[in-house]
């Protein structure tokens, strides 16, 4: 697997853990946060408990689907699918806008997407090097 491609393939690995464990994380402190609004004697506090543990559900959901997003990425872009790179190019443009780190990421995917090297892995020419 060339460089580049191995890069690409450990950037989303690496994000989709980030996104397992921030969706993870951010869900149960809005469900902890509206549990104390909840708890509190005041009135219309039900809603407002509704409405966190709603959230806190919401995030824990998009963070399971942003994982399996990236994950499905990383394996496609090692196993040389077209839905991988599909994906990746997709996902490195949308990290574009980002302020610095997800811009940095994104240039460095669509570089490795782009250049030769990733050019001949996913058209089958490239050299086959140890992982």
């Amino acid at each position: 697997m060339p460089g580049g491609i191995k890069a690409v393939k450990i950037i989303y690995t690496i994000l989709a853990w980030i996104a397992l464990i921030a969706g993870i994380l951010v869900g149960i402190i809005m469900m902890i946060v509206g549990g104390a609004i909840g708890a509190s004697a005041q009135e219309g506090a039900a809603g407002g408990f509704a409405a966190m543990a709603g959230l806190g559900i919401f995030y824990i959901i998009f963070g399971i689907i942003v994982f399996i997003l990236y994950f499905f990425t990383a394996k496609g872009v090692a196993n040389k699918k077209n839905y991988g790179k599909i994906m990746a190019i997709i996902f490195g443009i949308l990290m574009l806008p980002s302020i610095p780190i997800g811009t940095i990421l994104g240039i460095v995917i669509l570089i490795n997407m782009f250049n030769d090297q990733g050019k001949a892995w996913f058209a089958g020419t490239a050299p086959v090097t140890a992982e």
